[in-house]
């Protein structure tokens, strides 16, 4: 199958004139009807749109000029969720120690972005809540005149107006600060309500009824968002034109395929998960996540940057062999499994083997920047052509590609890592146990699945296939978020285990606690004492925090310990279905 840089740079070019593409806004419904019109195009009659409420913010002007000590305008940008504002104020430098409200003028921080990309603005934005101040001036982390928008406070009205403003002009404020006062004019205005996004779906139905196959990418964007995310939406386009066209001339599809193109993916909601609105509104619409087989999803291709294939464990074997079979060694890097951030989360979270394709990172992110001109087109194309070869390869293959003893191997790599970790409940060497026995089957199940292959049997392929969907989906089901440390969420299975690490600190402080003087005295003694005005002895008073510690350490105890018994069923669950299907 020819893939068409040319047809891909139309698409992409096209869509990234809808600028500020913002979930629910009139541009985004405008960038869905285009999109509807595309498809129509390439041949697909019938494409369905799925409409679900959000909340739109739609930025409508945004300044900043300084009016002493020189009078000069400054470029800017508002991040998302900023309310309305209209005032003269006074500049200061957050990161001096004289941070003080002290005139009648508004009050307004400068920062540097600092050094985690995604966690640094809502830690400035926190910062100046606590100082006081009446709004924040964010500059941007890379040279090169860019203005970068993330949001900061996971959707909610932000209680100070924050704008941002590029590295330099972060700089020459900076500079103009110690010289003298410096006093600004801003104004920012944005419209927020309740409105509505759109998924549209289209289809191409395969020969066979068991498993279905999505590939996706959201539409939705910051300023013109040609590599995140109009050029995998293009790709998306791309495979459905080849995939169209092949069935059209004959070609077989087993497996049904689903192109889904996802609004609101960067923002659209209030709470933890204020992103992938789209996609995470398709998935609960599904009666079961069973049927599907695989998702393909794409964020952020094109950037001059490396070239991710990410995949859940089961995958790892054929996404490498796609890379091998398209002589894509040098351009593309493998890594398992994929974590939270785009639209292929709930998918994998609900259990649905995994394919996730990204370039990253780059400067350009969610910058005015991204723009069709300076974009990789040689990756574009290398990601349209894997993407194509994986699905079609996918669609028709008899047996399902999925190694679920890598999924288990990782499990067990997992759990050893925490043996050493002595808690006062269930222990992990029984789940250990089971999962060695499933091991030792590895070279029995590999045969047993050449066999099938070979017999060409439906019935037994079904059964196989059965077996390795069930198992697949059950162990990506264990996928789980960690905290965001580093001011990322990093995902890993059966992620309850990193609260080992957190019982041995939280019993380190207790036991340490109870070791002060005063909590070898009685709490009867104890009270006596602070009953009488002229007591000479003075004690810090840590009786309730300790007692509060010892509580949240039993809740956790009692957490751990539900969280081994159900990995200990799921991994006995799977050795029966293994027992029964080599039997």
């Amino acid at each position: 199958m020819d893939v068409s840089i040319d047809i891909m740079r139309k698409t992409i070019e096209e869509l990234c004139k809808f600028e500020n593409r913002i979930a629910g806004t009139k541009v985004e419904h405008a960038a869905a009807d285009y999109l509807n019109k595309r498809f129509a195009e390439f041949g697909f009659d019938e494409v369905l749109q799925h409409k679900f409420p959000v909340i739109s913010w739609d930025p409508q002007e945004a300044t900043l000029k300084i009016v002493s000590p020189i009078e000069r305008s400054i470029d800017c940008a508002l991040f998302p969720y900023t309310t309305n504002a209209e005032e003269r104020v006074r500049l200061v430098d957050m990161a001096s120690d004289e941070v003080q409200k002290t005139d009648k003028l508004p009050v307004y921080g400068l920062i540097e972005w600092g050094p985690v990309l995604y966690g640094a603005p809502t830690v400035a934005y926190n910062k100046a809540l606590e100082k006081g101040l009446d709004g924040l001036i964010i500059s941007s982390p890379a040279e090169g005149d860019m203005l970068k928008v993330l949001i900061v406070d996971r959707c909610g009205d932000l209680q100070i107006p924050v704008f941002n403003v590029t590295k330099e002009e972060g700089a020459s404020l900076k500079k103009m600060l110690k010289d003298s006062e410096v006093i600004l004019d801003i104004k920012a205005v944005a419209e927020k309500g309740q409105s509505e996004s759109f998924n549209l779906e289209a289809l191409i139905h395969g020969s066979d009824e068991d498993y279905d196959i999505v590939i996706g990418a959201h539409y939705d964007a910051w300023f013109f968002g040609a590599a995140d995310n109009a050029a995998p939406v293009a790709i998306v386009l791309e495979v459905a034109r080849l995939l169209k066209k092949h069935v059209d001339d004959g070609g077989t599809l087993k497996r049904t395929v689903r192109f889904l193109l996802f609004g609101a993916e960067e923002s659209g909601s209030e709470g933890f998960y204020f992103l992938v609105n789209g996609s995470r509104v398709y998935v609960e619409s599904q009666e079961s996540l069973e049927k599907l087989g695989l998702v393909v999803s794409l964020d952020s291709v094109g950037y001059q940057a490396p070239n991710y294939v990410v995949t859940t464990h089961e995958l790892s074997g054929y996404a490498k062999s796609i890379i091998r079979t398209r002589n894509q060694e040098d351009r593309f890097m493998h890594w398992a499994p994929p974590g939270y951030g785009s639209d292929h989360w709930f998918f994998t979270k609900g259990g649905v083997p995994t394919i996730y394709l990204i370039s990253w990172p780059s400067d350009f992110y969610h910058t005015q920047k991204d723009t069709p001109e300076v974009l990789d087109y040689d990756s574009v194309h290398a990601y349209a052509e894997y993407a194509v070869n994986a699905v079609i390869n996918f669609s028709n293959a008899d047996v399902l590609p999925f190694d679920v003893m890598n999924q288990l191997e990782k499990i067990s790599e997992r759990i050893k890592e925490f043996m050493p970790i002595e808690v006062p409940t269930n222990s992990l060497q029984p789940v250990l146990e089971v999962l060695n026995n499933i091991l030792k089957r590895t070279s029995n199940l590999k045969k047993f699945k050449g066999e099938v292959a070979k017999s060409g049997n439906r019935k037994r392929i079904s059964r196989l296939n059965g077996f390795l969907r069930k198992t697949s989906g059950t162990i990506n089901k264990t996928l789980g978020l960690l905290l965001p440390v580093e001011g990322e969420s990093p995902a890993k299975h059966l992620s309850f285990l990193e609260s080992l690490s957190e019982y041995v600190a939280l019993n380190s402080a207790v036991a340490a606690l109870e070791k002060l003087p005063i909590i070898r005295i009685s709490p009867r003694t104890r009270n006596r004492f602070k009953s009488f005005d002229d007591t000479p002895m003075q004690w810090a008073e840590v009786e309730r925090a300790i007692d509060d510690l010892r509580k949240e350490r039993e809740k956790l105890v009692d957490r751990i310990r539900k969280e081994i018994v159900s990995t200990l069923d799921i991994m006995t669950g799977i050795l029966k279905d293994l027992e029964a299907l080599l039997r």
